[in-house]
């Protein structure tokens, strides 16, 4: 297969993305570098002339799109609720739109959280928890839906299954 010459941010764009599979499927730990590099059809050092290693690989492929797509699902969420016209339809919209998010969000979310644990927990207070104290927000803005005594934190450390010993 000949190979073609790819702009820098697409080739870089297309590591990431291999590497991304590999994490979903390997965890940070048991990811090789070179099955990511084999995975995105270039030689390994090549690889390592775009990506200062496999830290700043994971981050860009795992860390840094879980980030956009929880800042993602608090946009959408901040929308729908502002927008809302009645109590169930809104509660109804989103929870069909995080639903759609969060489909997405969960393979890479699976590993960022769980892959290394202590990581996992960085990451947790760091992007997750931040992102997701809107709910109470959310909710008290739907009409009618009372959210007196809900702590959103709970909620989703509920959800997601994530407890913390450390707080």
């Amino acid at each position: 297969r000949p190979r073609s010459r790819m702009p820098a941010a697409q080739r870089r764009a297309q590591i990431a993305g291999a590497a991304r599979e590999v994490f979903v499927e390997r965890g940070s730990a048991g990811a090789r570098t070179r099955e990511i590099a084999e995975r995105a059809g270039i030689t390994e050092a090549f690889m390592f002339r775009v990506f200062n290693g496999k830290e700043e690989l994971y981050r860009e492929a795992i860390e840094q799109p879980a980030e956009a797509l929880l800042a993602r699902l608090e946009t959408e969420m901040r929308r729908i609720a502002a927008a809302g016209d009645g109590g169930v339809r809104t509660l109804a919209a989103l929870t069909e739109s995080g639903l759609t998010v969060l489909d997405e969000l969960a393979p890479i979310l699976v590993v960022a959280l769980f892959s290394d644990m202590d990581r996992g927990r960085r990451f947790y207070r760091r992007a997750v928890i931040p992102a997701l104290r809107g709910a109470e927000g959310y909710l008290a803005a739907v009409p009618g839906w009372d959210t007196t005594g809900v702590d959103p934190e709970i909620l989703w450390r509920a959800i997601f299954g994530v407890q913390d010993r450390k707080s």
